[in-house]
């Protein structure tokens, strides 16, 4: 199993929601067995992400506490 991580700086909240669905299908099916999601700091991503996680029903922290990267939990 291997830990991904995903940048979605640059990214639109469509192109960013296609990237966070599919890693979460990855996740969920156990091709990955962690996963950090970076947003950075601005609020658009931060909340997409967020959103589809607690839709989806997962649970997360931020990596030392850095609000723009998030580590996913099952």
């Amino acid at each position: 199993m291997n830990n991904k991580i995903i940048d979605l700086h640059g990214k639109d909240e469509i192109e960013a929601t296609k990237i966070i669905l599919m890693a979460i299908m990855d996740f969920e099916n156990g091709s990955i067995s962690s996963l950090e999601i970076i947003t950075g700091n601005g609020g658009t991503l931060r909340r997409v992400l967020e959103n589809i996680l607690e839709d989806e029903g997962y649970s997360w922290h931020h990596k030392n506490n850095n609000l723009g990267s998030y580590i996913i939990k099952k």
